[in-house]
């Protein structure tokens, strides 16, 4: 008996989802209400982007070794976030 691929994929999803499906509540708004790079500063990074500190604290997150704090600290994370608030891409709905 092998392993269902699908079924692996379905499920890691549903966890992400469930995970982070509230991510935008915690979006900061760098631009002052603009969409895209005008108003941002130069030297912004994704924790200019993003409010980690009360993403974590709502996920009951906060110690270094739980797997939210971990992945928060991540480029890729770090690179999804400021996508997000840059704008939209080709992968939006």
């Amino acid at each position: 008996m092998g392993v269902d691929e699908i079924e692996v994929r379905d499920a890691f999803l549903e966890f992400m989802s469930r995970t982070m499906g509230d991510y935008k509540k915690y979006l900061k708004d760098v631009g002052g209400g603009t969409k895209g790079l005008q108003n941002v500063p130069e030297m912004a990074n994704s924790r200019d982007f993003f409010d980690r500190d009360k993403f974590l604290a709502s996920k009951d997150s906060t110690k270094r070794e739980s797997f939210l704090y971990k992945l928060t600290n991540t480029t890729i994370f770090g690179c999804f976030i400021e996508s997000r608030s840059l704008g939209e891409s080709n992968h939006d709905a």
